[in-house]
């Protein structure tokens, strides 16, 4: 199945502009613990915390 370039493009970008995100806001740039399950930690309590946000955010303008 091949995919259209402009989908995959739009996918790239959506997926670069949430890295690029996490580093800029939420300290994903430098890992604060040492060992990969530590990080692996880390960065799923980061993204937990960020999805939060978002539901709280996405809610707020549900409501409006």
């Amino acid at each position: 199945c091949r995919v259209r370039p402009q989908m995959r493009r739009w996918e790239h970008l959506h997926a670069e502009r949430e890295f690029g995100d996490s580093k800029k806001w939420h300290g994903m740039g430098r890992a604060r613990y040492r060992g990969q399950a530590k990080v692996a930690i880390q960065v799923i309590m980061t993204m937990m915390a960020v999805n939060a946000k978002r539901f709280a955010c996405g809610a707020c303008l549900a409501a409006r």
